[in-house]
Parts: structure tokens; C-alpha cells; sequence
């Protein structure tokens, strides 16, 4: 969770970051060559680099204009564009694998994302209905465990 300082333990597990390389797309074969799954730098540091594609992402309307710059000493001047953490929480939520319901459980109880904000952008994103009545029941059913009254 790049766009995020100092998340929780719970939300960083993952040996897998998705990238993509935004002003160079003809690249992002390089991404799983040199950096990716299986490869010298997935055994000598314990994670890899998987190229997305943008265009099937399923996220929120207007992610784009939410995307969070990260940028430290390691980039060596280069910027990182991270989706805004309501954005991937939903992202990976609109998968609906066991793992990803985890994350969405992680972030809510850590405070990284707001319950409200979740269900507005949930209207927006594109998936299908039972995916959406998944995330929202979920969203709704944590929303309740911490204490809160959820208004679907």
C-alpha cells in the first residue's frame, strides 16, 4: 500500500506488486522478465513485479484522478502513481478472492479506509451486482462489528 505512510503490518503480505508502466506500455513485458515471478530478483529479495494492464482493472470511476505520487531515496527520482487506498481496497475486493475480502477486512479495521467512502465509490465501480452485494454486505457487516450503523 505505496499510497499509505506506515500501513499496517496486516496490508503488507503480499510478495506481488502490480505495475505498469505509465508513459512506456510496450515495456511492460520487461517487468516480468527482469523483475518478475521466478526470476534472480524474486529469489534475491522474496518479491516480484507483475505488469497489469490498466484497461482491466476493475476500480472505481475516476481512479485516475485520484492516483497518490510515491517517491523516496530508493526511486532515485523516479515517481510511483499508487491507487488512492479506497481505490485499491475496492479493487481488490471487486476480485472476490478469500484474500483480497481479507485485505478489505485488514484496511477497515486499521482506519486505512472509511466505511462511507467505500460504499459511495462502490457505487461507481464496475462489476456485477453480486460482486457489488458481496463487497456491500461485507463493508456493512465490519461497519457493524466496530460499532458503526451502515446506511446502504
Amino acid at each position: 500500500m505505496g499510497s499509505t505512510p506506515n500501513p499496517p503490518k496486516e496490508l503488507l503480505h503480499s510478495a506481488e506488486a502490480d505495475l505498469f508502466p505509465k508513459n512506456h506500455p510496450e515495456r511492460a513485458d520487461l517487468i516480468d522478465g527482469a523483475i518478475g515471478e521466478a526470476t534472480l530478483f524474486n529469489e534475491t529479495f522474496g518479491y516480484y513485479g507483475h505488469a497489469v494492464d490498466p484497461e482491466l482493472l476493475t476500480a472505481p470511476q475516476s481512479w485516475q484522478e485520484r492516483l497518490v505520487p510515491f517517491r523516496t531515496p530508493g526511486t532515485r527520482g523516479a515517481t510511483g502513481w499508487c491507487l488512492e487506498p479506497h481505490d485499491l481496497v475496492l479493487a481488490k475486493a471487486a476480485a472476490a478472492r478469500t484474500k483480497d475480502l481479507g485485505y478489505l477486512q485488514a484496511a477497515l479495521r486499521a482506519g486505512v479506509v472509511k466505511p462511507e467512502l467505500l460504499l459511495e465509490r462502490l457505487a461507481t465501480l464496475p462489476a456485477d451486482p453480486e460482486v457489488l452485494d458481496l463487497i456491500r454486505a461485507r463493508i456493512c457487516a465490519l461497519q457493524e462489528e466496530l460499532g458503526f450503523i451502515c446506511e446502504q
